[in-house]
Order: C-alpha cells, then sequence, then structure tokens
C-alpha cells in the first residue's frame, strides 16, 4: 500500500489520504522521513527503495 495519511491533530480527528505515491512493484513495508519533514524514503518488499 503505498498510501501516505495524515496523522496530526486532534484524537477525534478523521483521518485522509493526503497522496499517493507510485513507483514500488510490491508493498511498502517501511518509511521514514527527514528530521524537518521535507523528505521521506520508502522501502518495498520489492527489494527496492526510493
Amino acid at each position: 500500500m503505498n498510501n501516505i495519511v495524515d496523522f496530526q491533530g486532534h484524537a477525534h480527528a478523521s483521518f485522509g489520504e493526503r497522496a499517493v505515491f507510485t513507483g514500488h512493484q510490491d508493498e511498502v513495508m517501511d518509511v521514514a522521513f527527514s528530521p524537518y519533514e521535507q523528505r521521506l524514503a520508502t522501502a518495498s518488499f520489492d527489494g527496492t527503495a526510493k
């Protein structure tokens, strides 16, 4: 699943899809954000990191 959701906000906030990133051929297993949230890296079961 390549969906990014917004986890900021209130405990009763509804979560929604903010962006969809494509490029991996299989499921994403990990996501890492840079310290200031300007970049992110994804690792996939297809053996690639983007």
